[in-house]
């Protein structure tokens, strides 16, 4: 049980344990919910993905895991800060996609809602005199929409997959509230803020062994920009407090070669990136300056950041990659320097159904086992801080189902 005076020095914790500095508020925003992307260092924002939750990094990702007319569900559930002694602090984030995809047009449109919650676990409520009265449960949340869509085809012979998307988030900060002269003020406060994101890649192919097999190689681009919106007035035990949103900027460049045998069963498949990610809050001289962003990249240098990536005293650097075998285990390091001095490295794996099924088509050679990854696919993924001042041994799990080309009425297959 903690007062609410300790619960922000916990909350002031958030961007150091994942970001190195912020004068921001509703930072639980900053909080990266996905186990596949935290298993790679957190390169969300420029690796194409069938993860469901990569959409927090870039609202134009995430569209790889859709065909035809589809639903997918996925759900993680992690104590936060157990390494600290904190016991009743839970992080948890649902995601719920639905895609379009018409086959006679080269585009995808995905529309999906998530929900952020942290639960801060039992407070103590006091009066204005410091005096404790009962307990209560105080909670972060966040409830988002994003639309997504991407479009795979030719300019000028040149093949391109390119998507764009929008998040729409519903802020809502409750710490409770407090008795003043016999009334209650409630410490809350409640926002709206935008995300944007965009992502570019350019795919090539080629056969070879007989034609029976196909080597591709896709470099990509990423951007996105979250949290743009107002400033956060929170009121505390009385007090008024206003400060900027946590605008964020994150850019990348990734790369991914896949294998695969007569484009159906991927064999092998690799994939890269490097990224890098600004908070964009100009600081205050004090709480009652004027609240200023930076635009575009902050403080973010291409070069130096992304490419030779290295971190600064105002960037924070990310690198990762993940090995597939036959889409069905994926293994995963990485690593984030949130400045010059600190770094979390990370691991993870991932397994899905379609390997499963692709094994018994090799083994088996019946075309069923083909058809059905096109129509069903469930994911474990899972990673883990290995080493950090703060955040060591943090874990975290997901599970998603989802269902494909649920517009097709029947499976037609060839024997």
């Amino acid at each position: 049980m903690r007062n609410i005076k300790l619960l922000f020095l916990l909350l002031l914790l958030i961007p150091c344990l994942n970001f190195a500095q912020g004068e921001a508020s509703a930072i639980f925003l900053l909080i990266s919910p996905s186990p596949t992307m935290n298993g790679m260092g957190g390169v969300g924002v420029c690796l194409p993905s069938k993860d469901p939750f990569s959409g927090y990094y870039n609202p134009a990702n995430g569209l790889e895991l859709f065909e035809g007319g589809s639903i997918s569900y996925s759900k993680m559930k992690t104590p936060w800060l157990k390494n600290l002694g904190i016991d009743d602090m839970f992080f948890e984030y649902n995601v719920m996609n639905v895609g379009i995809i018409p086959e006679k047009y080269p585009i995808k449109c995905v529309i999906n809602y998530h929900k952020t919650f942290l639960d801060l676990g039992e407070q103590q409520r006091t009066d204005e005199y410091g005096n404790d009265l009962e307990t209560f449960n105080a909670h972060l949340l966040a409830n988002a929409f994003t639309i997504g869509a991407g479009y795979k085809g030719n300019i000028y012979k040149m093949p391109i997959n390119i998507s764009i998307g929008m998040t729409r988030k519903n802020i809502e900060q409750f710490l409770g509230s407090t008795l003043i002269d016999g009334n209650e003020v409630p410490s809350e406060s409640k926002n709206v803020f935008y995300d944007y994101g965009f992502l570019f890649s350019i795919p090539y192919k080629r056969e070879c062994i007989l034609n029976s097999f196909e080597l591709m190689v896709m470099p990509t681009f990423g951007y996105s920009i979250s949290n743009v919106g107002g400033e956060i007035v929170f009121n505390v035990s009385g007090e008024t407090y206003r400060d900027p949103s946590p605008r964020y900027a994150r850019t990348g460049i990734s790369a991914t070669v896949v294998w695969s045998y007569k484009n159906k069963v991927n064999f092998f498949k690799w994939q890269g990136g490097l990224a890098a990610s600004d908070l964009l809050v100009k600081p205050r001289d004090n709480i009652e300056s004027a609240i200023k962003y930076q635009s575009g990249f902050g403080d973010i240098n291409f070069y130096k950041n992304v490419i030779v990536n290295k971190a600064s005293d105002l960037v924070t650097v990310h690198r990762g990659f993940e090995v597939t075998l036959l889409d069905l285990f994926s293994y995963r390091v990485g690593s984030k320097s949130v400045d010059v001095a600190e770094s979390v490295n990370t691991q993870g794996y991932g397994l899905e159904s379609t390997g499963l099924f692709n094994l018994l088509y090799i083994f088996l050679g019946n075309p069923i086992f083909i058809k059905i990854p096109q129509y069903v696919n469930v994911q474990y993924n899972f990673s883990e801080y290995k080493s950090s001042i703060w955040v060591y041994d943090q874990k975290f799990h997901s599970l998603s189902f989802t269902l494909n080309n649920i517009d097709k009425y029947r499976i037609k297959i060839d024997f």
